[in-house]
């Protein structure tokens, strides 16, 4: 979607990247030298604000802190409902399902087996596209949840889309929702948008300090962070303009 690629070329990274190639195609022109520099010093700025410890800390932080880790005190109903939203994953016949998936994955399908082991008649559904749900519930059943416990839904391409897919058959049951803690309140809005009412069960963790407490130098690690955080302001930003919130 034209959309998506907006959003990708708007991350820190990416227009790192942008005015740093900007500024080298600048030197090609005697005339255009000091707006090289200028783009050259726009792009070094970009990096230090976003890989700067504290910075992607304190982005990170205000979307993960929204939502509280899931605690069977706090909660009396007995779900009978587990949602999980899919990150990434690829096939690979050669490694174990644990190496199919990527971290975010694995920590949500962590999430939904402790969830799982509290509420063992609740039913797990997968939510995402292509072969992502059917990897995530190869590396569940490994993990001993039996099949007859998981449903795989694989049409939705995004949060929006696994919503409306979902709404017929959770209606407005109270239920339990895995995903990323950043990535958290874009799904809740979503799923809430529609009439649903998930209770959040936040993982994957990303700002687990005090921003304070991050590395003053940029690192790679701390971009990484920036682009997680601004991708989810930008959805959520999308969402709201387009009344999905």
């Amino acid at each position: 979607m034209v959309t998506d690629f907006i959003k990708q070329l708007l991350l820190p990274s990416s227009l790192m990247t942008l005015l740093i190639l900007a500024g080298m195609g600048c030197l090609l022109f005697r005339k255009a030298r000091r707006s090289a520099a200028w783009l050259f010093c726009a792009g070094s700025l970009v990096f230090l604000v976003f890989a700067n410890g504290p910075v992607s800390f304190y982005l990170v932080r205000q979307l993960e802190d929204q939502s509280p880790a899931f605690s069977a005190d706090r909660h009396s109903p007995v779900f009978k409902d587990i949602v999980v939203l899919t990150g990434h994953a690829l096939p690979d016949t050669r490694l174990p399902a644990s190496s199919t998936v990527n971290s975010s994955s694995a920590f949500r399908i962590l999430e939904a087996l402790r969830l799982y082991q509290l509420f063992p008649d609740a039913r797990i559904t997968i939510s995402g596209s292509n072969d992502v749900p059917l990897l995530m519930k190869k590396l569940l059943t490994d993990l001993g949840v039996g099949e007859a416990s998981i449903i795989i839904e694989t049409e939705s391409k995004n949060t929006r889309e696994s919503a409306v897919h979902l709404k017929d058959r959770i209606k407005d049951n109270e239920f339990i929702l895995v995903t990323s803690a950043g990535h958290m309140p874009r799904s809740l809005g979503a799923f809430r948008q529609l009439g649903m009412n998930p209770t959040p069960a936040p993982t994957d963790y990303l700002a687990k300090m005090d921003p304070l407490e991050g590395n003053f130098l940029p690192t790679p690690n701390n971009l990484m962070r920036a682009d997680l955080a601004m991708h989810e302001y930008f959805g959520l930003l999308w969402y709201w303009l387009i009344d999905r919130l």
